[in-house]
């Protein structure tokens, strides 16, 4: 049985994700914050496929509960796919977002995941297993207002982009995904920088939030698409180091791929100040 840790599996991609490899045959270490009072979300899976799943408390922030889920993992066997899966957005001007925003952003979506895969990289090493990192489309082209979350995004970009050639001569893959907007809770968990009456981007911040509004308020595409691509990519014999997920991710790659970088650029300035007017 294939041994797969998923970070951030209370809600979105995370929880879907544990229900999908669990029913494809996989033992699931499904991780959550204060796993004490919210581990029972798990209780359907475990009675469906007995010892498949354990729930494990895991703020990947917490250097002492990096330490404790690691040490449970390898005395149980070791793994054989870490799947980085925990972030959330911190969106709002530069200017106008704290410092202690700023870090805690960096620290849940970058540092968070990199201290987490090094911790666990002997038995990653043992098993030649992989991992996979959920990155977003903002880890390769930002948008206005999101700053701190496209910093930690393409900070993880760089940072798997990097591990994916220094760890193929140990036989451990690396991979991205790259998904676009997707239905789930994400927008719900967002933080968004408060942004004061008189600020030189009162006007943008409050154009953008009816934007959002707005999306928000269409259907969105269900995240089992994203679910489907993970586990297939966790199961196939070679994964590619990048994939889009959604048209709207590969659209805005297409652009900055296909267009010269001053075309590309011009264009979504044009878009974007259309949408932050």
């Amino acid at each position: 049985m294939k041994r797969v840790l998923v970070t951030g599996s209370s809600t979105g991609f995370g929880r879907e994700l544990c229900t999908a490899f669990i029913e494809r045959g996989w033992f699931v270490y499904a991780t959550l914050r204060d796993a004490r009072t919210r581990g029972r979300m798990f209780d359907a899976e475990g009675s469906a496929y007995p010892g498949a799943v354990r729930v494990l408390d895991l703020d990947v922030t917490n250097a002492a509960q990096r330490e404790s889920a690691a040490a449970a993992v390898e005395a149980a066997g070791g793994l054989d796919c870490l799947i980085n899966n925990a972030a959330y957005g911190q969106f709002g001007p530069c200017e106008e977002t704290s410092e202690d925003d700023w870090r805690r952003q960096m620290e849940v979506n970058f540092f968070g995941p990199v201290l987490l895969t090094r911790r666990l990289m002997p038995a990653l090493r043992a098993s030649r297993g992989r991992v996979i990192n959920i990155s977003s489309i903002l880890g390769l082209a930002s948008f206005p207002l999101s700053a701190p979350y496209s910093a930690s995004k393409f900070a993880l970009e760089g940072w798997s982009e990097s591990l994916h050639y220094e760890l193929a001569p140990h036989g451990v893959q690396v991979a991205l995904v790259e998904p676009g907007g997707f239905r789930t809770k994400f927008a719900d968990n967002l933080r968004i920088s408060p942004v004061p009456d008189g600020s030189p981007y009162a006007g943008q911040a409050a154009a953008y939030n009816r934007w959002r509004e707005k999306r928000a308020a269409r259907s969105g595409v269900p995240p089992v698409i994203v679910v489907r691509k993970i586990v297939a990519l966790a199961e196939r014999r070679r994964m590619p180091l990048r994939t889009l997920v959604g048209t709207d991710a590969r659209l805005i790659d297409g652009l900055n791929r296909w267009l010269p970088r001053s075309v590309a650029t011009n264009l979504l300035r044009r878009v974007y100040s259309k949408i932050l007017s």
